[in-house]
């Protein structure tokens, strides 16, 4: 499962929400960073989406844990940012205690000014969570990652082929 978590590290995993219309996708490092308008429907019902259902992800967290299954979970949080807005980064390694998620920052922020670098432990704020997603370990089924498909919808056909060779993930 590390491969795979890896790879979304490095991935386009990293979201700046600005008020420009067009999405804008840029090589950092070695991320693949997409700029989206915070207008930009379909990922706003995306992110919605996530949101309302967080709570199965929470459940399906919780009994992974009671049943020592290895799944490998991740949460998308927005940090708040001056330089755009809001900038989109997935949280990994996670732990649960009292109904509260910790967690280690996936990515490098765009924003210096965040107060996270990469590595970062994170606590999770229910209230920034913009996506969630897990790989089931048995089916290897990727459930959740809703900013990620309407992503991956968007890109042409040789890069969502390049994508999912590259990733290994295989969408619900």
């Amino acid at each position: 499962m590390r491969k795979i978590f890896v790879i979304l590290a490095i991935g386009i995993v990293s979201i700046a929400c600005n008020n420009s219309q067009k999405p804008v996708t840029r090589q950092v490092g070695d991320e693949t960073v997409s700029r989206i308008s915070e207008e930009d429907k379909e990922m706003n019902e995306a992110m919605s989406k996530a949101v309302s259902s967080f709570d199965q992800f929470k459940k399906t967290f919780k009994d992974n844990k009671e049943n020592g299954n290895s799944h490998f979970f991740s949460i998308k949080i927005g940090f708040p940012s001056e330089v755009s807005g809001k900038e989109h980064m997935w949280v990994g390694n996670l732990q649960l205690n009292d109904d509260t998620f910790t967690g280690i920052l996936d990515n490098e922020p765009l924003d210096k000014n965040i107060g996270y670098k990469y590595g970062d432990t994170v606590i999770v704020d229910p209230q920034q969570v913009s996506d969630w997603l897990y790989i089931d370990a048995q089916t290897g089924l990727t459930h959740g990652g809703y900013t990620f498909k309407v992503i991956r919808n968007r890109m042409s056909p040789e890069e969502r082929a390049a994508f999912d060779a590259e990733s290994g993930l295989k969408f619900e």
